[in-house]
């Protein structure tokens, strides 16, 4: 009674003293189930393997190999088994060290294709994986096209067959065969639908990566017929309608487009590609580009957002909306912030004017829309998950760093510019990946990343040179310049406020002078100071003289103190002194004067020139 009990007791005892590295006491086991076989053929099928595993560790070939046969024979109509103990005679092949050894018994196991197919179709595509890991592509292709063609039935092997075919396509950048690979898989019908799913995946996947490639040579026209050959196979995915955009508008066709998109909308009201695409021409509308008229801008986005949201109303699981979204509410918060800005500076001016109280009037600060952004971006970021989608998720990276940026939250600023870096995409548009390194410079040096501040610095400044006007340089030099004073490398940020100091010459910004000397002069102090070096103080002190004939000569721009530690042109950061660190704010004309004569007191009394030193004090007094 009750034998497949009896089978199953016997099965886990035998693996109980197999646990117990009791090999022979196990085989006697496993053998008692076998007679069980057919009343209980699950458990004798597992003895059977278990004894073939034993047999494989004593190194018994010849009874492992007839073992696993005659799992393979008895067990015909089970693939479970089947395929477990075919897997094990393949793994033989291992045993052999010499390529060609291996090669020889793989071979000798797709000679049994008659009788035991699942063996020889695996054979076959472990011969194209040895193939493969050596480097020989062309043959791994043959021994894969052999699976797909000699053993149509054993549908997971042939599967793998394809799969892996695929994978030495794509690194041989051959997305146009991928591509047909995996659709002619996909269009078969002999595969489940499971594989057939991951096959419609891979045509996607490589469609995108065809078309990306054709991007980056910018290629537009070849790129969106791929585009447009992936949105007849399905007009449901978003990321080939984003691709018709991301073509149309360096092909100045944004207009005929938003037309296109419109007209497929109306006619089929349900799809929420077409309507999330509508959403994202709008995006380029010139009114939102430029800040001459923000309130029109406003109203374009406004548009722009009803388009977005209706697509998510449609189908709220698609990454690619939210991440719009995210874009246009960052778009909207900055445009506000211009208008209330603009409006309270109106108002400002009628009180000073007309004495009257309008503080009524003037406008709040505008609704969290930055934040409301965040969590947009933060949503897309999810729904993408782990799709092999790198470039749209290195392009939500960009998105959450420059949100978080705008928030002054620097620390989750870096996270996600750093992810971005390492994302490897490269940039397709030359100044939106200026603006990165620039925005990525900043957020180092406020964490106090002073050797990767100055690496980013200097790539912004590589393109800034180039194409950038002289006063952007000017700004990119003098940040440089405070990153490596707050460092400590003084050398370095004298050399780099000499260049702001001589690029000011050129524009001739003559009210800049003394600033960018002072700063000059403060590098040649500090670095006198921690070197004991006399030639830097006398150095430090023809600067600081030279401010002030500067001073004198020119006066200086006047300057307002704004949040940030960059918002001053002119910021000296980082010093012992406090003179120094009070720089940082900006100073007015008696400010500047009374910071210079401080640092030329100083270093008159480090000569031990008491006299000069106690006259530069009661300048100083004077002022």
């Amino acid at each position: 009674p009750f034998p497949r009990v009896k089978a199953a007791a016997q099965l886990a005892k035998g693996e109980t003293r197999r646990a117990m590295n009791d090999d022979a006491g196990a085989l006697a086991d496993y053998e008692a189930v076998l007679p069980y076989a057919s009343d209980a053929p699950d458990e004798a099928a597992a003895a059977r393997l278990a004894r073939g595993d034993i047999f494989r560790l004593v190194g018994d070939e010849a009874q492992l190999t007839a073992t696993y046969l005659g799992i393979i024979r008895d067990y015909a109509a089970s693939p479970k088994w089947c395929r477990a103990a075919a897997r094990r005679l393949v793994a033989l092949a291992d045993l052999s060290e010499r390529f060609e050894e291996r090669l020889a018994r793989l071979r000798e196991f797709v000679s049994l294709q008659a009788d035991l197919p699942i063996l020889p179709a695996l054979a076959q595509n472990e011969i194209g994986n040895l193939y493969a890991a050596t480097g020989r592509l062309a043959e791994a292709k043959r021994a894969y096209q052999a699976t797909i063609s000699n053993f149509p039935s054993e549908t997971e092997e042939a599967a793998d067959a394809y799969f892996k075919l695929a994978e030495i396509l794509a690194r041989e950048g051959n997305d146009r065969e991928r591509m047909a690979l995996y659709r002619r898989m996909y269009e078969a019908g002999d595969f489940p639908e499971e594989i057939r799913q991951r096959a419609r995946q891979g045509y996607i996947d490589a469609a995108l990566a065809a078309a990306e490639k054709e991007r980056n040579l910018r290629e537009w026209g070849r790129a969106a017929r791929i585009y447009r050959e992936l949105i007849a196979f399905d007009d449901r995915i978003v990321a080939a309608h984003r691709g018709i955009v991301a073509c149309a508008i360096p092909r100045h066709k944004q207009r005929e487009t938003l037309a296109e998109y419109r007209r497929l909308a109306a006619q089929h009201p349900e799809n929420p590609a077409f309507r999330y695409t509508i959403g994202l021409l709008m995006t380029y509308d010139p009114a939102i580009e430029g800040d001459a008229d923000p309130k029109a801008a406003l109203a374009a986005i406004d548009r722009a957002i009803a388009e977005v949201t209706h697509a998510i109303r449609l189908d709220p699981l698609s990454p690619f909306p939210h991440q719009t979204l995210g874009w246009l509410l960052e778009q909207k918060d900055r445009l506000a912030r211009t208008i209330a800005e603009r409006e309270n500076r109106f108002f400002g001016y009628a009180r000073l004017l007309l004495g009257m109280a309008l503080d009524l009037f003037e406008k709040e600060p505008p609704a969290p829309t930055l934040e409301q952004a965040l969590e947009s971006y933060a949503r897309a970021l999810v729904l993408l998950g782990d799709a092999p989608r790198p470039r749209d998720a290195a392009d939500l990276y960009l998105n959450m760093g420059n949100g978080y940026f705008r928030l002054e939250a620097y620390r989750r600023a870096y996270h996600y510019y750093h992810r971005r870096l390492a994302s490897g995409v490269p940039f397709l548009d030359p100044r939106r990946e200026f603006a990165f390194y620039r925005k990525f410079g900043r957020v180092a040096f406020h964490l106090e990343r002073y050797d990767e501040a100055a690496a980013y610095f200097k790539r912004a400044i590589e393109y800034a040179e180039a194409n950038e006007p002289i006063g952007e340089q000017i700004v990119l030099y003098t940040r440089l310049a405070l990153n490596e004073q707050d460092a400590g490398r003084y050398p370095e940020a004298i050399e780099y406020f000499r260049k702001a100091f001589q690029l000011n010459r050129k524009l001739g910004r003559h009210d800049l002078e003394a600033q960018a000397l002072r700063n000059i002069a403060i590098n040649e102090y500090f670095a006198g100071t921690r070197d004991r070096d006399a030639e830097r103080f006398t150095a430090a002190l023809d600067h600081f003289f030279e401010s002030r004939d500067a001073l004198t000569a020119y006066g200086i721009k006047a300057q307002a103190r704004k949040g940030g530690r960059f918002d001053i042109e002119t910021t000296v950061t980082g010093s012992d002194t406090t003179a120094a660190s009070e720089a940082a704010e900006g100073f007015d004309e008696r400010g500047e004067l009374a910071l210079v004569f401080t640092f030329i007191g100083n270093i008159y009394k480090s000569f031990e020139d008491y006299e000069n030193a106690q006259k530069f004090l009661r300048e100083k007094l004077r002022l």
